[in-house]
């Protein structure tokens, strides 16, 4: 990972929520940062559901997970980690949304 791209990912508060995973190891930019790991994260077509979790874990434990409005409800983050756990198509919308986040994450130079 380069500098400049860990830099704004610290920036963003994403330095410390996984990013990427090896051999089911769950690593977070911070980790692949300062332990200079020649990983270069990357996403395959077909979403890594684990690493989607844990990602919205991570950001419901940090308190940045927003709550989103659906239909001019409001639906706080448990909630929508709730729909995520328990595989609805409501939770599988949520985790594409996480996908296309982290695809465009991994995109920043």
């Amino acid at each position: 990972m380069r500098r400049r791209q860990y830099e704004i990912l610290k920036r963003l508060n994403e330095h410390d929520v996984p990013i990427t995973s090896k051999n089911g190891e769950l690593l977070t930019p911070e980790y692949i940062y300062k332990n200079k790991k020649r990983i270069r994260p990357s996403l395959s077509v077909q979403p890594d559901w684990d690493l989607l979790e844990k990602r919205l874990e991570t950001k419901l434990k940090k308190g940045t997970l927003s709550s989103i409005h659906i239909l001019g409800e409001e639906m706080p983050p448990e909630r929508q980690l709730e729909e995520v756990k328990n595989r609805t198509a409501l939770g599988y919308k949520i985790m594409l949304a996480e996908h296309g986040l982290l695809e465009y994450l991994l995109n920043l130079e």
